[in-house]
């Protein structure tokens, strides 16, 4: 039940401004249509620059809002480029506005960048064997636009915003108003209704010959066959050159030696620390004698983790022995990087200070690669080679058969040189065409002109000739006639409803019956006690049939139906239901206390826009 009242309060723009600003950025969705240069200047909102990460991260963020109301099939290509636009621009506004907000209050900060670091450390999708991996993070974050640190000062914006919003947060909730909620949202109603459907009408409908043939003498030009090619091609890969590879006879020496040294310096050390927070102290040299006493402590041999549970003031690490992961120079602070080199497993550091806090530091853990010996590493070396010189061989015969093509040498001498086996296909259209490895030029295929051409993708490169391409031509009737025939009879049943339409608007409750006597197919359902988050209509119908008066008649477009309701009555629960969902509508008022929180936030600080945001889709 209360996943149904969830939909219904959490829905139009104050949901997407919970997307906005408190989903973490971890899903991307590979998209990257909007300009390519980090850091170019689209304008700005309420003084904050909008930058080309901005608008990444926007188009993300409207991307995966489109795939939670139409589903993951969804594809955002299918909207205009200008509705895309206005969708991202709006998304940046509502990024931007709040953002303004919380740097006018100085909550960007560095103590909020270091947590922020804090929960990517701790965020599962880096992680290989249970370990934080720099590497995984660092390619994950590239892969989709970002550099490391473009990454965490955008994260740190969202972690800003996000504790802003919650600090204006409010839990407080009487009983009179929880009452009030189950009133609203408990109430259901009474309907009596017909439904006119489209598909009903198309049923009854039908074209006859004359009209079939009538209609495609007049429009003969709208019955074309497709275009059809005839195709020959041949395929190269870097298998086709491994034979042409000659590995230099110093090759696996020299591979050895550079992957020893990477070995060698691959150590990575997993760091603890203890942590005294200046601003919990009058003064720094008292916070300093706090730091200096644990450090007493650990050299009179107490337990460096038993004194993280008593004595350290970071409540995030508090409950994890005080553990900050493995360490990483851009991560943490530069006061941490040269006695962290220094210390060994188990040792622990003398008292760090920073800028707003103290810290002991220990080594917990120490990694290092396993070096594996010559002989076991050299097969991986003789793969990479190969696979570098055969790709890199294959690159070069695609440039030699662009020029054998710009000198108009034919296909069947460029195939001949190469000793390829050529495949050869008969007229095809693009609609029936199922060739699987030539999918990835399948619109190449048949938007090309020019006779021969080449296709490179990584490993793989296709040369192909367009034999022949036969343009569409006129169908014959007997070819058109289920075209012209699902045409003809969509006509009839649209006709055919709106006259319906046109005499439902004088129907009233008492002469709905007999409405629906006078077409077939056509009956009146009642529904008593139908609730909001009722499947029986579409949602769009079940939301306006709660919007309206009772005893009236309303007419309500669905896809490509309509339904005529009479609403008949409107039932508040008793007091009795009321009382006894108290309890459960706790937790659920909390969302209605959002939503007029973000009301607040529209009212205050979308008032006075000062947008110049330039954006485009290329």
């Amino acid at each position: 039940m209360l996943d149904g009242v969830r939909n219904n309060l959490l829905s139009g723009w104050p949901l997407v401004i919970i997307i906005s600003v408190c989903a973490l950025p971890f899903v991307f969705l590979g998209t990257g249509s909007l300009g390519t240069v980090f850091g170019q200047n689209y304008g700005s909102i309420n003084g904050e620059i909008v930058e080309e990460i901005d608008i990444q991260v926007a188009q993300n963020r409207v991307i995966q809002n489109y795939k939670e109301i139409f589903g993951e099939d969804f594809d955002f290509g299918v909207l205009s480029p200008e509705q895309q636009a206005q969708a991202i621009s709006d998304e940046i506004i509502r990024q931007k506005v709040v953002l303004s907000e919380v740097n006018s209050l100085g909550l960007i900060n560095k103590e909020q960048i270091k947590n922020s670091k804090k929960e990517i450390l701790r965020n599962q999708d880096f992680y290989i064997d249970g370990k934080f991996d720099e590497g995984r993070f660092e390619a994950y974050v590239n892969a989709n636009g970002f550099t490391k640190e473009q990454f965490i000062e955008m994260f740190s914006r969202i972690e800003s915003t996000n504790d802003y919003i919650q600090s204006i947060s409010s839990n407080f909730v009487t009983d009179e108003e929880i009452k009030d909620f189950i009133k609203l949202i408990e109430k259901t109603i009474d309907i009596n209704f017909i439904k006119i459907s489209f598909d009903e009408l198309l049923n009854q409908v039908s074209s006859t010959l004359e009209e079939q043939n009538e209609y495609y003498l007049n429009n003969k030009e709208s019955f074309m066959s497709d275009e059809m090619r005839a195709f020959s091609y041949f395929v190269l890969s870097t298998e086709n050159f491994i034979e042409n590879i000659n590995i230099p006879a110093d090759y696996f020496k020299e591979a050895y030696e550079a992957y020893s040294k990477e070995v060698l310096n691959s150590e990575q050390k997993r760091i603890a620390h203890i942590m005294i927070d200046k601003t919990n102290y009058e003064s720094e040299a008292e916070a300093m004698n706090a730091a200096k006493s644990i450090e007493d402590k650990l050299l009179a041999g107490d337990d460096f983790f038993e004194l993280v549970s008593e004595l350290s003031e970071d409540s995030l690490t508090k409950d994890s022995n005080g553990d900050l992961d493995y360490f990483s120079d851009d991560l943490f602070p530069t006061e941490f990087s040269e006695i962290v080199n220094e210390l060994s497993l188990n040792e622990f550091s003398t008292v760090v200070e920073l800028e707003t806090s103290l810290h002991i530091l220990k080594v917990t853990e120490v990694y290092k690669d396993e070096l594996l010996s010559f002989e076991e590493k050299k097969p991986s070396f003789e793969k990479e080679i190969i696979e570098a010189e055969s790709l890199a061989i294959l690159n070069e015969e695609y440039f030699k058969i662009l020029d054998l093509i710009d000198s108009n040498i034919s296909f069947a001498d460029i195939s001949n040189s190469y000793n390829a086996d050529v495949i050869s296909l008969a007229s095809v259209s693009y609609n029936n065409f199922s060739v699987d490895e030539l999918d990835v030029i399948k619109d190449e295929l048949f938007q090309a002109n020019n006779t021969n051409n080449v296709f490179l993708d990584n490993e793989i490169m296709i040369v192909y000739s367009i034999d022949e391409i036969k343009e569409p031509s006129v169908l014959t009737f007997a070819e058109s006639q289920e075209s012209i025939n699902e045409i003809l009879n969509n006509q009839k049943a649209i006709k055919s409803r709106e006259n319906i339409l046109l005499e439902a608007e004088s129907v009233t409750k008492e002469n709905l019956e007999s409405f629906a006597s006078k077409y077939k197919n056509f009956t009146v359902e009642s529904f008593v006690n139908l609730r909001s988050n009722a499947s029986i209509l579409p949602r769009l119908v079940v939301n306006k049939l709660f919007e309206s008066e009772i005893d009236s008649i309303n007419l309500i477009a669905s896809s490509e139906d309509y339904y005529l309701v009479s609403l008949e009555g409107i039932n508040l629960p008793s007091d009795e239901v009321v009382l006894s969902l108290v309890d459960e509508y706790k937790d659920l008022t909390k969302d209605q206390l959002d939503n007029k929180l973000f009301d607040m936030i529209n009212d205050e600080l979308y008032t006075n826009i000062r947008n110049d945001l330039r954006i485009g889709v290329n």
